[in-house]
């Protein structure tokens, strides 16, 4: 799923990703990681808590989510 969902942002973040899209990316962020850490709780019968058995970080590094970034482009480039 995490290869899947990768794909996809991967593709939105590279299409939209030219304007001022800072809100729109970070939004998106926290969107796919609430995302994923409540599919992986339900899967694993929901037990412990939500957020501190799944954290950003974990998300990230253990699971492989892709990090969008939130600056624009030609602000890095600048």
């Amino acid at each position: 799923m995490v290869k899947e969902a990768n794909a996809v942002l991967r593709g939105w973040s590279g299409y939209f990703h030219f304007r001022n899209s800072t809100s729109v990316m970070g939004n998106l962020k926290r969107y796919s990681r609430d995302r994923l850490r409540r599919w992986l709780w339900r899967k694993h019968d929901g037990k412990g808590g939500l957020w501190s058995r799944y954290p950003d970080e974990r998300m990230h590094d253990h699971y492989g989510l892709y990090v969008l970034p939130t600056t624009a482009a030609w602000k890095v480039y600048r």
